[in-house]
């Protein structure tokens, strides 16, 4: 696979948060080729800005005819959350990208994309944690063939009579064990976990490789794939060490420094802003 050239990342967002900036200039700083799809209130942007409607997709209006909302959160909400896997697709197909990364629009990412690529060969990758059966998409690597296939699985889950009743029996599952509000039933983390499950692409978590880096997943949180993370006193997150001006986690389970290389704010403007003191 070819990966000589800037892999860019690619941000699709809708209004003009007070984080949004500082999210797409982190990731410039850090060398990155960044995209904002977007619209009106974000245009102009620093960045290369498209507008998200130019990328409606044909295949995102079948999607919205058959889904049904097994998710305690509106179908507006939800529908939103999937629509960005159908607008990234148009976008890398109508612009010839063989490969992206889509990253939340609320996510810190603090270096170079490439360090994420480096250690293993694939062609999409995600926050994966196996034991509760999601797939946290908040830095997604994405070859334009392996997201082809992924939305096709997500148009099929609901299509397909036998699949979508498994997707209602998950949505059962989560009633019956009290647990619809903090999993959420079915959302497209649902739907990427299970595509990874089944798919024939070369997958891998950024969770879960083993590497010496370390994707936030929710700064907000102490457990994080299998392991209760130190929390700050003052700020409330996951507690970062920072040397020679790079920030670090310490691993509970190795006891070993990760390079915390993503931060996921969960939309805190506060904490971005208190974060942007130390020069992430």
């Amino acid at each position: 696979m070819n990966r000589s050239g800037k892999i860019p990342v690619i941000f699709i967002h809708r209004g003009m948060p007070k984080y949004l900036k500082t999210t797409v200039l982190c990731a410039k700083k850090s060398s990155n080729k960044v995209i904002l799809l977007g619209d009106n209130e974000n245009e102009g942007l620093e960045g290369v800005w498209s507008p998200i409607e130019e990328y409606r997709s044909a295949l995102f209006e079948q999607f919205k005819k058959v889904y049904v909302n097994l998710s305690p959160n509106d179908k507006w909400f939800e529908l939103v959350c999937f629509e960005r896997y159908f607008i990234l697709l148009e976008f890398m197909k109508r612009n010839s990208l063989k490969e992206g990364f889509l990253v939340d629009s609320d996510m810190l990412l603090l270096v170079n994309n490439k360090a994420l690529i480096t250690v293993h060969d694939f062609e999409m990758a995600a926050d994966c944690e196996e034991e509760d059966g999601q797939a946290y998409p908040c830095v997604m690597y994405w070859t334009v063939g392996a997201l082809e296939q992924f939305v096709q699985f997500c148009l099929e889950m609901y299509t397909d009579e036998d699949k979508r009743q498994s997707l209602i029996n998950i949505y059962k599952d989560c009633k019956r064990r009290h647990v619809i509000e903090t999993q959420g039933g079915v959302s497209d983390m649902t739907l990427l976990y299970l595509w990874m499950k089944e798919t024939t692409c070369k997958c891998n978590s950024h969770f879960l490789n083993g590497t010496n880096y370390f994707i936030d997943g929710n700064c907000n949180i102490a457990e994080q794939a299998g392991c209760k993370y130190e929390m700050g006193k003052i700020l409330k997150i996951k507690k970062i060490i920072f040397k020679k001006g790079k920030p670090y986690i310490v691993d509970p389970c190795s006891k070993k420094l990760k390079r915390l290389v993503a931060i996921h704010c969960q939309e805190r403007s506060i904490l971005i802003c208190c974060i942007g003191k130390y020069n992430l």
